[in-house]
């Protein structure tokens, strides 16, 4: 069985979609781990010290991050309210 140009453009499509939501999704496991490991170290090691250049590149990553939990959780609120009215 083969394939016309369109079905497989189709699927290359479909291959590239999935390894992008991949990636998104392994992007944020880093960032979710390297933002939990700095704060568990900065509370319990007392010499632990980060500087400016630490954490900028953390802060609009941490904040896209934020934004998009809010809206998943907002989503399920919404969806409960309607599932019990």
């Amino acid at each position: 069985m083969s394939l016309n140009a369109e079905e497989r453009k189709a699927v290359v499509e479909f291959r590239l979609e999935k390894a992008q939501r991949a990636y998104d999704q392994a992007c944020g496991v880093v960032l979710y781990h390297d933002l939990f490991t700095m704060r568990l170290t900065g509370d319990y090691d007392d010499t632990y010290g980060l500087t400016k250049n630490d954490v900028l590149p953390y802060l609009e990553p941490a904040k896209q991050m934020i934004q998009e939990v809010s809206a998943l959780a907002l989503k399920r609120i919404k969806e409960k309210q309607t599932f019990l009215t």
